[in-house]
């Protein structure tokens, strides 16, 4: 249901949409600046890495000395978190127009060319996440077979947040970019 609403307000009423995404994006820049918001985010960040990396300085912290690991660990929890909030607010810094044009997009019954007759040389190549819920693996599938000479990479367990998160999301973003350099 609320996304054939927001498909319809895309449609019917984009400025509204447009100002109404803005207003939002802008609370939830403050929202995540509050104290509860920021531990929750490094738990959640702390899940995502499976336990290595600052998990693993946290265990750490626990058997040894609480001052210099600790504000060690801080620095890096803060430095981690800014890195993944300008990820997310990146897709707004120039407002939410893009945002709606999107929706109109992703939303739209035709969008006015069949997957059969693009034609990129030598290959469209495609990257994906199995546990994405914003776009199920499987509608990927259903494009990338369509989609002549498309070579799709699908990242077991990995969801839309978590491609490029923690250690693993940096090997995978330097696997892709190896494989994109090398066309």
């Amino acid at each position: 249901m609320p996304r054939r609403v927001l498909a319809e307000v895309a449609r019917r009423w984009p400025a509204g949409l447009e100002g109404v995404s803005d207003f939002l994006v802008g609370r939830g820049r403050w929202v995540v600046g509050t104290g509860v918001v920021e531990r929750w985010l490094d738990r959640w960040l702390d899940a995502v890495e499976g336990a290595e990396g600052l998990g693993e300085a946290k265990k750490l912290q626990e058997g040894k000395s609480r001052t210099g690991l600790a504000a060690t660990a801080t620095n890096d929890n803060k430095e981690r978190r800014e890195q993944f909030l300008q990820l997310i607010f990146e897709a707004f810094a120039h407002g939410s127009a893009g945002f709606v044009q999107e929706t109109q997009l992703l939303t739209a019954a035709d969008w006015g060319f069949r997957f059969e007759d693009v034609r990129f040389p030598p290959k469209v190549l495609m990257w994906h996440g199995t546990a994405d819920a914003n776009s199920p693996i499987g509608m990927i599938r259903y494009m990338a077979e369509r989609i002549p000479h498309c070579v799709l990479r699908e990242f077991e367990g990995v969801d839309h947040y978590s491609l490029l998160a923690g250690k693993d999301g940096a090997g995978r973003l330097e696997a892709i970019l190896r494989e994109l350099v090398c066309q």
